[in-house]
């Protein structure tokens, strides 16, 4: 499967990429910021995004509108990751239309359980 990582932090995209590639998901594109993200949306089929909530330039919520708006990205699941962690702002990302909501800092387990469920994958301790 290939996934598309919207994450401009200069740290923590290598990190959610050797995390990906420790779960076998070696199909990882890397962008910094939004309009790159829907770029290479355009040239490649994705099955999952992995985006920030602050990017430079439209941030990932926004992203996350666009995509939610048209029919052909509707269904693409996508998780949010990304540092806020108030109850409004992991409320206002559910309703753009995020299937899921990780917070930085995160354990990598943590992300491989949210990808197994948001995929449907069964895991060796489920």
């Amino acid at each position: 499967m290939k996934i598309l990582v919207v994450e401009d932090a200069r740290l923590v995209a290598p990190m959610l990429q050797r995390h990906l590639h420790r779960m076998s998901y070696q199909d990882v594109v890397i962008v910094e910021s939004a309009e790159e993200a829907l770029e290479n949306l355009k040239e490649n089929g994705f099955g999952l995004m992995l985006v920030d909530w602050s990017l430079p330039g439209m941030s990932g919520v926004e992203l996350v509108k666009e995509l939610r708006a048209g029919e052909k990205y509707r269904h693409l699941p996508i998780i949010m990751v990304t540092g806020y962690s108030k109850r409004e702002e992991v409320g206002e990302a559910l309703q753009t239309g995020v299937d899921d909501y990780l917070i930085k800092p995160f354990h990598y387990k943590t992300l491989e359980k949210k990808l197994r469920q948001l995929l449907g994958i069964q895991g060796l301790d489920g």
